[in-house]
């Protein structure tokens, strides 16, 4: 029998190999996720001086977004564009809400402004938990790109990347069970 290697493959081979070799369904999946993470934490730097702290999980376990300085964190979400496709368009309103009042409430914060205690805690309120609102928008956002990364669909898009980086994985028949060419140095 000849060896086919995985860059030789169709793309339909290469889905059958996915579905009969579960080792590379999930080095696939962990390449994704690892993709997602890193994504996320060169988009998450932009956030250093507004963001405690922050975790994406995906499954059972909901990511979050800790904000730790609310005004900043809204300042720095709207200071690119790059940023505006994470927020859903149920939050945009409440966005563009918080943007309009992120220097005022910035201003009473540091007793610049001044304004009544209730009025102070009833603006402090909205804006925090507009704020945590429009940050669990986007750490939900990762979470469901990790969840993807275990569909069929999303597995079966990085086949053929999958086997340009791995061209020593061949298949001998048609049962598409794969092997890997190992090469041994002895010097």
């Amino acid at each position: 029998m000849k060896k086919r290697y995985l860059p030789e493959l169709t793309q339909p081979e290469l889905e059958k190999v996915i579905d009969a070799n579960a080792k590379i369904r999930e080095e696939i999946t962990e390449h994704i996720i690892s993709d997602v993470i890193d994504i996320f934490n060169d988009e998450i730097r932009r956030f250093k001086y507004s963001v405690r702290g922050y975790c994406i999980n995906g499954g059972v376990y909901r990511g979050h977004i800790t904000v730790s300085d609310a005004p900043q964190f809204i300042k720095d979400l709207n200071a690119g564009d790059e940023f505006k496709y994470m927020i859903t368009d149920d939050l945009c309103d409440l966005l563009d809400r918080l943007t309009e009042k992120a220097d005022f409430y910035e201003d009473c914060l540091t007793g610049y402004e001044d304004i009544s205690d209730t009025r102070f805690n009833n603006l402090e309120k909205w804006f925090e938990e507009g704020t945590a609102k429009i940050a669990q928008c986007i750490a939900d956002m990762y979470d469901s790109e990790i969840e993807y990364a275990y569909e069929d669909e999303r597995i079966k898009e990085f086949a053929d990347i999958y086997a340009e980086t791995n061209d020593d994985i061949y298949i001998l028949d048609d049962t598409f069970t794969a092997y890997r060419d190992y090469t041994e140095c002895y010097a």
